[in-house]
């Protein structure tokens, strides 16, 4: 699917494997990494919006890696995936932003509704990002008119004030000149 892109970062070779082929087969573009390190090393050379990261790895655990990708990219969605999930642990992913979790073992529908889930919230924000754009921009249009329309009204002002004070003076300049000639 365009312009998804996930990552799915787990150190058991064929569960890995069978994700990404699973994902792959439902049109989206999949990146596979066996531990963090190359999760991180992929992240920096692309972007992804979806990251599946196990929790249990070698040399760095799923929600170190989760914190690092975040680092990288605040808004990307992060799904932990345990076996053993402790409530500290999924607690703890949680409070870093983790999306949601997954408990092994994980049924490929499961992965793909949550993916299809995370989806529809990224497009929904990103619908609600250009609409708040889109009112800005109209706002910014209507106090650039308003400003104008200020300006010519007190423009339109300050030309009537000096009308008045023309009328007022050419009508007492007469009666000021009759009033000389008759004290004459």
């Amino acid at each position: 699917m365009k312009d998804v892109n996930l990552l799915v970062c787990e150190d058991d070779e064929d569960i890995c494997r069978t994700f990404s082929q699973y994902l792959q087969s439902e049109g989206y573009e999949v990146e596979s990494a066996l531990n963090g390190e190359e999760a991180l090393k992929k992240a920096k050379e692309k972007r992804f919006s979806i990251a599946l990261i196990d929790i249990m790895m070698p040399e760095m655990d799923g929600i170190e890696l989760m914190r690092r990708l975040k680092e990288i990219y605040p808004d990307i969605d992060a799904v932990i995936i345990t076996a053993h999930s402790s409530f500290n642990t999924v607690v703890s992913a949680l409070r870093l932003g983790a999306y949601d979790y997954l408990q092994k073992p994980v049924k490929l529908d499961d992965v793909g509704k949550m993916v299809k889930d995370i989806i529809h919230q990224q497009q929904m924000i990103e619908a609600e990002k250009a609409g708040i754009a889109c009112l800005k921009d109209k706002l910014k249009k209507t106090a650039t008119e308003n400003a104008k329309l200020i300006e010519e009204i007190e423009n339109l002002c300050e030309s009537k004030e000096n009308l008045l004070i023309d009328i007022s003076h050419n009508l007492r300049t007469p009666v000021t000149i009759i009033q000389g000639y008759s004290e004459i």
